[in-house]
């Protein structure tokens, strides 16, 4: 008989750490009367099926379930095997899935849950659950496929980045639903043209466009006046953003910085290096494009957060360089090519027309530009973050429809983080206070807490607020308990941010005598991992470890 995962099994579980979402194949068979024997405060009045035990368990696992993402695929009768043991049998065959490996553990640790898996085990008489995973699509990074054939493949929900596809024939296939952000040259759908159809388009939602076409310098000048104009219009909407979005990536694209960041590294490429003939350009915060292999002379700190007035302060200036240089344009230099020159980076080194060059800068300004607008819709739709960590506030830090976790596991279990509550000053009096000198260090000068005199009634009221801002997604405070929750052994926060650049503030503590033990090094460890796979965050701030 077996009904529950040993202790090596849900190990290796959790060690092979699947990625992605995960099914469970449970297969299933029932006593025929159910044995409540060893969890007799579920039992039912009346002596029931164990296959009316186990829709009790579902009905109860219903909503926990919900909450961790995880959703019933399929159920089906069971019954003889077709190909297997002639005594072998299931009653009932159920998929489950999960977003990932994560979820089926917070369900199956969490004190909901474990309050309600005794109908579980008064149905079964045995049963198996097996993990199914879905392969993960392919990848193809950095690759060379040209004139590769692709026949009767499935590419629906592919992503195609930095993909070139000149000369590229496709007959046959399905294009439905599909968006493409590309240059458009020379390309025929259904026998039709669709280059010009695209340009006209495009040129008719915004006559601006027609200027990115100069054929003299005067027009080269004139679109450079163009952009500054647009950009400055678009850098003013940034301003009214909070900063810390300014950091804040879109469908994984560049943040607004970074995207400034780049268009200084394009101004140095095609500028300063092959026109001007600098083989070494490139600002410390110039960001290349993501294909380019980097290399040690080029700077590549994409992680690198600099304020939006130290980013903009480095596009004048590269600004005002293409300026000076398309004043002093004339037509003999726009017609002329440049000399090669030699080193690292993008483009090889050769002769490249002048005017070609001008142009790709132009391109990049204009879509970049296009880019960042597009973006900037998506982080004005979200919440702006409170004024006042940890307190309330006109406004959530946090999406509207975000659920905070209600349990986290610690060590198989043996410990666990769950939302603070009032019922819980007696125990948190005990762990503060007896850790007192030592959270005072920490906390004091930034806090002014905990108290050396504070009192029950103090922290009572001081957990009643915390457990509010909590149903209103204002602040966050999870206690550690030990398994059955006779001790608090410490806290985690989760607070609005102070700090530019951060969009959380989040600290953690134990008491004393777990200085230094594993329970500590878990809670470290576990901490960040959790924020970066349970939490809308994208740069959280860690200010008593962080500095």
């Amino acid at each position: 008989m077996h009904l529950e995962p040993t202790r090596a099994a849900m190990e290796a579980f959790r060690a092979a750490n699947l990625p992605g979402p995960v099914t469970m194949l449970n297969l299933l068979r029932f006593r025929e009367r159910a044995d409540y024997s060893r969890s007799p405060d579920l039992a039912p009045d009346d002596d029931v099926s164990g296959a009316d035990a186990y829709r009790a368990y579902q009905r109860a696992v219903a909503p926990l379930l919900e909450r961790v993402g995880g959703e019933l695929v399929e159920t089906a009768i069971g019954g003889p095997l077709l190909v297997g043991p002639d005594e072998e049998h299931w009653d009932l065959v159920l998929l489950v899935r999960y977003p990932d490996v994560a979820a089926f553990t917070s369900l199956t640790t969490d004190s909901d849950y474990l309050a309600v898996v005794g109908h579980r085990t008064a149905a079964l008489a045995d049963s198996r659950l097996v993990p199914l995973r879905t392969p993960q699509p392919a990848r193809f990074h950095d690759r060379d496929l040209r004139g590769a054939e692709f026949r009767a493949v499935d590419l629906a929900n592919a992503t195609f980045r930095g993909v070139r596809l000149t000369g590229a024939t496709m007959r046959g296939v399905d294009l439905d639903h599909v968006t493409i952000d590309a240059d458009v040259t020379g390309t025929v759908v259904n026998e039709v043209e669709i280059a010009p159809l695209v340009e006209a388009e495009l040129d008719r939602r915004d006559p601006d466009r027609i200027a990115m076409r100069p054929d003299d310098p005067d027009g080269f000048r004139a679109a450079w006046e163009v952009l500054g104009r647009r950009w400055d219009e678009t850098v003013d909407r940034a301003r009214r953003l909070d900063p810390a979005l300014l950091h804040a990536p879109v469908d994984g694209e560049w943040s607004f910085v970074q995207t400034l960041r780049h268009l200084a590294y394009a101004t140095d490429t095609w500028l300063r290096r092959v026109i001007l003939g600098d083989p070494r350009p490139w600002h410390p915060l110039s960001l290349p494009f993501d294909e380019l292999r980097p290399h040690p002379e080029v700077p590549w700190d994409r992680e690198a957060e600099p304020s939006l007035d130290e980013a903009l302060a480095l596009r004048e200036d590269r600004r005002d360089q293409v300026r000076r240089y398309l004043d002093d344009l004339d037509d003999a230099t726009l017609a002329s090519h440049t000399e090669p020159v030699e080193g690292p980076s993008w483009p090889p080194p050769d002769r490249y027309p002048v005017r070609e060059c001008l142009l790709i800068l132009l391109d990049e300004e204009w879509n970049h530009r296009r880019y960042a607008e597009r973006d900037l819709a998506v982080l004005e739709s979200r919440p702006r973050p409170s004024t006042e960590p940890g307190r309330a506030g006109e406004a959530t830090w946090l999406p509207d429809d975000f659920v905070a976790p209600t349990r986290v596991p610690l060590l198989d279990g043996r410990f666990h983080l769950r939302p603070i509550s009032p019922d819980d000053t007696e125990l948190d009096m005990v762990a503060v206070m007896g850790s007192q000198p030592r959270l005072w260090t920490i906390y004091g000068d930034a806090w002014g807490w905990p108290p050396a005199d504070m009192t029950a009634d103090q922290d009572r009221a001081d957990l009643a607020r915390h457990a509010d801002e909590m149903t209103r997604n204002e602040s966050f405070n999870y206690a550690l308990f030990d398994a059955d929750e006779s001790a608090l052994l410490g806290c985690c926060y989760i607070d609005p941010p102070e700090q530019p650049n951060t969009d959380a503030e989040i600290s953690w503590w134990v008491v004393d005598d777990l200085v230094g033990s594993d329970v500590e090094a878990e809670l470290d460890a576990l901490v960040p991992r959790w924020i970066a796979s349970d939490w809308p965050l994208d740069r959280p701030h860690y200010p008593f470890r962080d500095e």
